[in-house]
């Protein structure tokens, strides 16, 4: 199994690994969380943990 680069993805959860190309839109969620839109066709709501969401922001940098 080949690994993906660290600056085009993010492990958002358990179920989810994000492009940095498919991001639409971060949305403030809750407590210190995040949402994330993406510009797939799916309606699929990606959030992320309030601990998850520091390494997030710096991934994004």
């Amino acid at each position: 199994m080949s690994k993906l680069e660290n600056n085009l993805f993010f492990r958002a959860n358990l179920q989810f690994i994000i492009s940095i190309i498919a991001i639409y839109k971060i949305i403030r969620y809750g407590n210190s969380q995040l949402k994330i839109l993406t510009s797939s066709k799916d309606d699929v709501e990606i959030i992320i943990s309030k601990n998850r969401a520091t390494d997030f922001k710096q991934w994004l940098k």
